[in-house]
């Protein structure tokens, strides 16, 4: 029974990380400082330099030649994705590493954008996504949580990627 649970709660992540948004993240620096008042007979002051932008975290992972002939496969996330997240229980690093065995042979950098979003559903949406992973509760709980749109940003736009 209570593997019948965990295999059951692995396949509604699986199919969970398969929607992705089109919500980008932005790394925009900080705006610039307002220059400085005129004083009496003087010159107004510098603006201010702008902020740094925020860290980046890795992008266009699955952009290369070999991860888009696999992550492009009409079966790719039913045939892999799913199978590698309910394999390893939603636990993102193990479905990352099964997602470079072969097939389908992922980049490491690939598959862990995989393996990212099947640890975030299952970290912050597995009580919304694990009845319906295309209900809107569980659609919600991604979108408010970053996985979708962090699995876009890693990967790349593979919907372009893939239409090419």
């Amino acid at each position: 029974m209570v593997r019948n649970l965990m295999m059951i709660t692995g396949l509604t992540l699986a199919v969970a990380a398969f929607g992705c948004s089109s919500d980008s993240s932005s790394n925009n620096g900080g705006a610039g400082g307002d220059g400085g008042s005129a004083g009496e007979d003087g010159a107004g002051g510098t603006a201010g330099e702008g902020g740094a932008g925020g860290a980046p975290g890795a992008l266009d992972n699955c952009l290369d030649a070999d991860d888009l002939t696999a992550v492009c496969d009409d079966g790719f996330q039913d045939d892999y994705v799913r199978t590698c997240a309910t394999t390893a229980l939603g636990q993102g690093p193990a479905t990352s590493t099964c997602l470079q065995e072969d097939p389908p042979g992922l980049s490491m950098a690939c598959a862990d954008c995989f393996g990212d979003v099947t640890q975030c559903i299952f970290d912050n949406c597995i009580g919304d996504c694990a009845v319906d992973a295309d209900s809107p509760a569980c659609l919600a709980c991604r979108d408010a949580n970053g996985c979708d749109s962090a699995l876009d940003n890693c990967t790349g736009d593979l919907s372009v990627a893939c239409a090419e």
